[in-house]
C-alpha cells in the first residue's frame, strides 16, 4: 500500500455516487439570463441629453424606477469609458455616472478657457 491509495483525495468517488456526476446540468438551474442590447449612437443621445442637467436633475432622473434599468446603466458606464462592479448596485452607478458627467463637464470648461 503506498501514501496515494491512503489519501482520501486520491481515490475514486464515495461507493454511492460511482459513475454518477457532482452537478447535473438541468436540473433546478436557472435559464441563462438574456442581456439587453443599446445601439452606441442611443447611447450618446441619452449622455449628451443628461450632460446638459445640472447634477441633481441628472441624479433625479436617473433614479426614476422606470426610466433606467441596470443594464441601461452599465451600457452607459461602459460607453463612457468606466467599469462597473460585478454586483451593478444601481446608486452607486448612478453616482459614478452623474460623477463621470459633471468631472467631464468641469475639464471642458477648464480646457476652453485656457484656449482663449
Amino acid at each position: 500500500e503506498n501514501i496515494v491509495s491512503r489519501n482520501p483525495l486520491m481515490r475514486g468517488p464515495p461507493n454511492g455516487n460511482a459513475g454518477k456526476p457532482r452537478l447535473s446540468a438541468g436540473n433546478g438551474s436557472k435559464p441563462p439570463k438574456t442581456v439587453q442590447v443599446f445601439p452606441a449612437d442611443a447611447l450618446g443621445q441619452t449622455i449628451a441629453h443628461l450632460r446638459g442637467m445640472p447634477a441633481d436633475a441628472m441624479r433625479s432622473e436617473l433614479e426614476e424606477p422606470k426610466s433606467y434599468s441596470n443594464d441601461h446603466l452599465k451600457a452607459l458606464l461602459s460607453h463612457l469609458g468606466r467599469r462597473v462592479s460585478g454586483k451593478g448596485v444601481k446608486n452607486e452607478m448612478i453616482e459614478q455616472l452623474v460623477a463621470t458627467i459633471v468631472n467631464d463637464r468641469t475639464l471642458e470648461g477648464i480646457s476652453n478657457r485656457h484656449r482663449l
